[in-house]
């Protein structure tokens, strides 16, 4: 299937969570026959230019994204320890509009939403998103994402309003429900069931990704000793608690 296109791609710097250089991603895409793919990085940029460049060379159509930290309420509230402080949202430029509202979320996301402490990531929230949407394409993102994380919890009425209300912010053209299958998270499977429901009722249409944070499925190993370095453990006590990915989350055909 030559013309899939991978969108929810994870370079090196989703610090201490990706293991992926620029340069493998867009080599990696040549070797798969692919002619674009994506870089959605964990609420930052820094590897925007750095990819672009990489992927040209390769002659891969590059398509600059972020992963976003969306604040559930305010990017200014607090965050603490068991709160739900933030949901995955993911962005991709369609344009260049769409990259320079992507470098204004960010900035502001940085500047505004970044909290303190062990808990912070740079949020963003509605009100920002209602003042730099355009020419951005937005998905649900993953099993973190807000419509998800209410599937979770069995809330299905709110998950529909709040993809619903994502379709009227950026326009049925423009938002998608993002479907992934990875081993170590079976649930995805009734997930992704209701997640098509949920489209068909609403008229939003729905992407495939893979949730990609290294190049080959040999990379799980190595990717495993950078997860322990993030949550500061050692390898033993990360599979312990099973925190680790499984080799589904490569970039792969």
């Amino acid at each position: 299937m030559k013309d899939f296109v991978h969108l929810h791609v994870h370079s090196e710097y989703s610090l201490l969570d990706g293991f992926a250089a620029t340069n493998a991603i867009a080599g990696r895409a040549v070797e798969l026959g692919m002619d674009s793919i994506a870089i959605t990085d964990h609420g930052v940029m820094y590897g925007a230019m750095e990819f672009y460049t990489n992927a040209k060379k390769a002659g891969i159509k590059p398509i600059i994204g972020m992963e976003a930290y969306m604040a559930p309420n305010s990017r200014s509230d607090a965050m603490t320890r068991g709160a739900k402080n933030y949901y995955h949202l993911l962005l991709l430029a369609k344009n260049e509009v769409g990259y320079q509202n992507l470098a204004r979320l960010t900035t502001r996301s940085h500047l505004d939403g970044m909290g303190k402490g062990v808990f912070a990531r740079p949020r963003i929230d509605r009100e920002l998103l209602e003042q730099h949407h355009e020419g951005l394409v937005l998905t649900s993102s993953c099993i973190a994402g807000e419509v998800i994380q209410h599937l979770t919890d069995n809330q299905k009425s709110k998950a529909r309003e709040i993809a619903a209300d994502y379709r009227d912010l950026l326009g049925p053209e423009n938002y998608f429900l993002e479907l992934q299958l990875h081993d170590n998270t079976p649930e995805l499977e009734e997930i992704n069931d209701e997640l098509v429901r949920i489209g068909a009722e609403l008229g939003i249409p729905l992407v495939v990704t893979n949730d990609t944070h290294f190049v080959r499925a040999e990379d799980v190993e190595a990717h495993k000793m950078i997860m322990a370095l993030g949550f500061n453990m050692t390898l033993k006590e990360l599979c312990a608690k099973n925190y680790q990915m499984d080799e589904t989350y490569h970039i792969m055909s």
